[in-house]
């Protein structure tokens, strides 16, 4: 699978304001990927332009990618 495949799977997100007024974004099942932006669309596409990167050097390093977590 390439990187642009892993942001189909239904990794869960977390997007919610901040205090400073921008929006905070992550995903839980991969530690330290997080973005922002001044909207939760913009912190969403930032988000998955920082999974993207974060999968691909995985790859890279022979690192098995997670799954998503399942649906409880």
């Amino acid at each position: 699978m390439q990187p642009a495949d892993y942001l189909k799977l239904p990794y869960h997100r977390v997007i919610e304001p901040d205090e400073g007024g921008y929006w905070s974004a992550h995903v839980l099942e991969f530690d330290g990927v997080f973005s922002e932006g001044k909207t939760a669309a913009q912190a969403a596409e930032n988000l998955n332009a920082a999974m993207e990167l974060w999968i691909d050097h995985e790859l890279a390093e022979g690192h098995a990618t997670p799954s998503p977590w399942a649906a409880s």
